[in-house]
């Protein structure tokens, strides 16, 4: 299949007013009986662990509850050291790679740091830094965490496509991260500069954030793209940034390449690829 060939048949499809339809059918509220008889489906189709998570009295009413559940206190466990970043998501981790003169997609396809952050000045920052790939499938728990503690000094918005994130697009959507809709959390912290970036996709176009009142892909686009925070924002590593309405990616920026600039003398390399929990170190 050639790659436009490959592109077409979803190309040419209302990405963001299907994703919206999409979004709005699994938060229909259901009667109780038909409402766990859904849910229960749903959870077994896709192997869904509900172990850890809060499960209201009478269970969830909707889909789209059971994507947004929350987890019980203490189902995520924390490095005592509090210098150590972490992963802000339950998901895979696809690849941990210096930036240097590009982000790997996958194998022999790379897109840039400055479309990825949409032309943002602080892209500079993070030339000689780290990135971080984690893809959220639809069994993990769906809220982005911060990854470090630090300072919420800006976020931004880019509008954009919203191809999904598999591994299939991965190979045939050149620059997919940099041509679909992202939202961006910049953390000023201890280890440098911390970009957050959560990454839409096709029927999961619908981002929220906890710091702010940004909602992405709700038929309205924000007045503003870019927020600036005069008086920045404080939160603690761990402390819940935002959400995806069903399942996306996160690239994770940090200012450092170098082990040596986090200050935290017992880490020698990013962590191996593969599953990865909220809370697990990025680093050993």
């Amino acid at each position: 299949m050639s790659l436009a060939l490959g592109k077409a048949p979803l190309g040419v499809l209302p990405q963001a007013l299907l994703s919206r339809i999409t979004g709005r059918l699994v938060r229909v509220r259901l009667p109780p009986p038909f409402a766990q008889f859904v849910v229960n489906t749903f959870s077994r189709g896709f192997r869904i662990d509900l172990s850890d998570a809060i499960v209201p009295e009478g269970g969830f009413k909707c889909i789209g509850d059971l994507f947004a559940r929350s987890l019980k206190a203490g189902a995520r466990t924390f490095p005592e050291n509090k210098s150590l970043p972490v992963s802000p998501v339950d998901g895979r981790l696809r690849s941990a790679r210096p930036v240097q003169d590009g982000l790997e997609q996958v194998k022999g396809q790379y897109y840039s740091l400055d479309g990825l952050l949409g032309g943002d000045p602080l892209a500079e920052r993070f030339r000689h830094g780290i990135a971080f790939n984690f893809y959220l499938s639809p069994p993990d728990y769906h809220h982005i965490h911060a990854p470090l503690s630090g300072r919420i000094i800006k976020s931004r918005y880019v509008p954009g496509r919203l191809w999904p994130v598999n591994d299939w697009a991965l190979a045939n959507v050149p620059s997919l991260f940099c041509e679909n809709e992202r939202l961006i959390t910049f953390l000023e912290t201890d280890s440098g500069l911390v970009a957050v970036v959560m990454v839409g996709a096709f029927n999961v176009g619908r981002i929220s954030t906890d710091y702010d009142s940004w909602l992405t892909n709700s038929g309205k686009r924000p007045n503003e793209l870019v927020r600036e925070y005069k008086d920045p924002q404080r939160i603690e590593r761990g402390a819940r940034l935002g959400s995806f309405h069903m399942g996306s990616s996160v690239v994770l920026l940090m200012e450092h390449a170098d082990l040596g600039r986090l200050n935290i003398p017992e880490v020698t390399k990013p962590r191996a690829l593969g599953p990865v929990r909220l809370g697990n170190a990025l680093f050993i």
